[in-house]
């Protein structure tokens, strides 16, 4: 219940600053949650399960199935909060808040979060893996778990009576839209909402457009890393412009007449996350070799994404 009624915070937290201990090739590991752990939306939500968690504990009762949200829980339960004294005017607060940005604290032991390698099904000695695949483990498995979590609470009613569940992604979605004298054709995946993914999810629109069909089809699914191809892009702002790009079919016949048919797709973003996550794709195949892009992408602070500003805070 206390998932289906969170309201996001998005409060700053000043951290007593701690290290993570780098073994072995767990730098992406580790890099990756010293991310999340300065998003404010994210830590505070964490912050407040904990809380729960530690309710529930006092209580005796079992922990629940989610091993993931734990591990976070207790990754965030690492770090101290620094008190920033009340009583001031909202101006000094913010002069407060930038000397107390500039002076370094005194920092705390560094620790090795051993609790989250854990939570990896294929993690490998000396392997190197990606940092966008573990963020991508991480926040699916994260939400996958409040779903359950919101679920079990819907279902379990004061008479001892089940509610018939709802499937949380329904791929058969389907309608027709209609637009002046066309119609189109709209596939959406449904997707149940969490407190998570109110921070981070957004959902990307792929029309495709066939010449000689009346019914162009649009399909709508969420993400949670948008993924940039940066191979011909000389900054990040180019390859966002890449990806919105109308792209040539080929190979498409008509199933009547067998002819090859003129058509393009275009990919949009239909909605955008509190928090955007951009992934620069650095690697490519060629010739069945995965190859490293080396080069210098260029990003500024602010990034304009209609209808909205986006404001740089962190690079993995």
């Amino acid at each position: 219940e206390f998932l289906s009624v969170y309201n996001l915070d998005h409060k700053t937290a000043h951290l007593q600053p701690r290290g993570l201990t780098n073994r072995n090739t767990r730098c992406y590991i580790n890099a990756t949650l010293q991310a999340l752990l300065t998003c404010p939306p994210f830590f505070n939500l964490m912050r407040s399960v904990q809380f729960k968690l530690k309710n529930r504990n006092n209580r005796g009762q079992q922990k629940t199935q989610t091993p993931i949200l734990e591990s976070m829980v207790q990754f965030i339960g690492e770090f101290q909060q620094l008190s920033i004294k009340n009583g001031r005017t909202t101006q000094q607060q913010r002069q407060a808040t930038s000397v107390a940005t500039q002076e370094t604290p005194d920092t705390g032991p560094a620790f090795e979060p051993s609790y989250v390698y854990k939570i990896l099904p294929a993690f490998e000695e000396g392997r190197q893996e990606d940092a966008e695949e573990f963020m991508s483990y991480l926040l699916n498995g994260i939400n996958d778990e409040m779903i359950e979590l919101i679920k079990m609470s819907k279902s379990n009613i004061s008479n001892g009576e089940t509610q018939a569940e709802v499937d949380v992604i329904d791929n058969n979605n389907e309608w027709k839209e209609v637009n002046g004298k066309h119609k189109m054709v709209t596939r959406r995946t449904v997707m149940e909402k969490t407190p998570l993914s109110e921070i981070f999810r957004g959902q990307l629109r792929t029309r495709t457009v066939k010449n000689g069909e009346n019914e162009p089809t649009e399909n709508i699914e969420p993400f949670f890393t948008l993924k940039l191809d940066i191979e011909k892009a000389k900054s990040v702002r180019e390859a966002l412009d890449m990806l919105v790009n109308k792209d040539t079919l080929e190979g498409l016949t008509c199933p009547k007449t067998n002819r090859e048919l003129d058509a393009y797709q275009q990919v949009t973003i239909d909605e955008l996350p509190y928090v955007l996550l951009l992934h620069l794709k650095c690697f490519e195949y060629k010739q069945q070799k995965l190859t490293k892009i080396v080069k210098n992408v260029e990003f500024s602070v602010d990034l304009k994404i209609e209808p909205r500003k986006c404001k740089f805070y962190c690079l993995i």
